[in-house]
């Protein structure tokens, strides 16, 4: 015959596994929760950033971007070329309503029609043109129907929206420009930033 210690210990035992199951309930409704939370501060972080990188290219290329474009890819980089380090951006968005940009964009004298002078296709060529096998920079493809738009801030004394002194003085390359290029083909747009 078992003793009333063994039954006591029994409950006890049992008892004690009840609110091991109970405390296991609530701990993963806690971290469930906790992560779904998490996911979502970051989806809403990726499509604000989204938003707010759109707004401030459209704004600097005077078309109104909200509503209309998706980001395709984005693409920062930071290394050393050449004699200094290069901070480069590219950005191709794509549109859904290509037909406003497109009519934004040609009644636009800043835009100009393609082809790309030589200057501005070494500008591709030096800064966005994959190096590597495994290089993950947005390329830029040749694009043969559309229109460009650029803006050297190097340009001293001249005007900034010409090519001629992109490269600096000729001494050293000192670029800082912003090359945009639309694709009409394709109705995605090109964004660049150099700034060695």
């Amino acid at each position: 015959m078992r003793s009333i210690k063994y039954y006591s210990w029994k409950v006890k035992s049992i008892l004690i596994l009840e609110i091991l199951k109970k405390i296991a309930v609530v701990l993963s409704v806690i971290f469930t929760s906790c992560a779904l939370i998490i996911a979502l501060v970051f989806s809403i972080d990726y499509f604000g950033r989204e938003r707010r990188v759109l707004s401030s290219v459209g704004e600097k290329l005077g078309i109104e971007l909200s509503g209309r474009a998706t980001m395709k890819d984005f693409f920062r980089r930071k290394g050393v070329g050449f004699e200094h380090k290069i901070f480069s951006t590219t950005i191709s968005i794509y549109f859904d309503e290509a037909d406003e940009v497109l009519a934004s964009i040609e009644s636009d004298e800043n835009w100009k029609e393609l082809p790309l002078t030589d200057n501005l296709t070494e500008y591709i060529d030096r800064f966005f043109t994959p190096r590597y096998p495994n290089d993950d920079w947005v390329e830029i493809p040749d694009v043969e129907k559309g229109y460009y738009w650029l803006y050297d801030f190097n340009c001293e004394n001249a005007n900034p929206r010409e090519d001629g002194n992109l490269f600096g003085n000729g001494a050293t390359i000192n670029v800082d420009a912003i090359l945009a290029i639309y694709d009409c083909e394709r109705d995605l747009l090109y964004y660049t930033r150099v700034n060695t």
